[in-house]
Order: C-alpha cells, then sequence, then structure tokens
C-alpha cells in the first residue's frame, strides 16, 4: 500500500460523512428558509398583500361573470 492513500473502507467513510454533513446542511438550510417564510407570512405587510392579491382575483371573476351577462344580452 503506498503511504498517504486511503484505503476502499476509509474512502466510503470519508464519503459517508461528506454525505451526511451535507444532507445536515441542506437539512438545517430548509428549516431556517421555512422560519423566514412563516415570519414573513405573518408580517402585516404580507398580510396586506395577501388581502390585495386575493381582491385583485375576486375583481377578476367578477369582470368574466359580468363580460359573460353582457354577451348574453347581446346574442338575445
Amino acid at each position: 500500500m503506498i503511504p498517504g492513500s486511503t484505503s476502499g473502507i476509509s474512502f466510503s467513510r470519508i464519503l459517508s460523512r461528506q454525505t451526511s454533513h451535507q444532507d445536515a446542511t441542506q437539512h438545517t438550510d430548509a428549516q431556517q428558509a421555512e422560519i423566514q417564510q412563516a415570519a414573513e407570512d405573518s408580517s402585516p405587510g404580507a398580510e396586506v398583500q395577501k388581502f390585495v392579491q386575493s381582491t385583485d382575483e375576486m375583481s377578476a371573476a367578477l369582470a368574466q361573470f359580468r363580460n359573460r351577462r353582457d354577451y348574453e344580452k347581446k346574442i338575445q
């Protein structure tokens, strides 16, 4: 065996440790992103933005019904 080289078993252990470390880091990053998203979702600005978005969606739906009614009036 060459001095300083790693055997297959040691290499697999190193690779396993690196993989588990990367998984733990990704898991931690995902948790932090969820916490930040939850904090942003509960802010007053986020609540106002949700309200405005839902109002816009309802307005668009009502406009479609109104246009449909106007179209039906023209046909009759």
